[in-house]
């Protein structure tokens, strides 16, 4: 699996994954050995990458910016 991930050249267009490296798996499975799973014609190779912002805190702000806002409104 991991071979058809570097040859489709998406390391390319996202050079911050580490293709060697980062989880992978078929239709939200993980694969636990990427390297020796064979890819079917149909599998959706998804590759796992940690989350960029806590989704509590996101939240968290985008409450306090609409109360804000309804506080000005008023």
């Amino acid at each position: 699996m991991r071979a058809a991930l570097l040859a489709s050249g998406i390391g390319e267009a996202f050079s911050e994954l580490d293709l060697a490296s980062c989880p992978v798996g078929i239709f939200g499975k993980v694969i636990a050995d990427p390297d020796k799973y064979p890819v079917q014609a149909g599998d959706r190779i998804e590759i796992y990458r940690p989350l960029l912002a806590d989704p509590k805190e996101v939240r968290r702000l985008r409450a306090a910016k609409a109360a804000e806002a309804k506080n000005r409104s008023q």
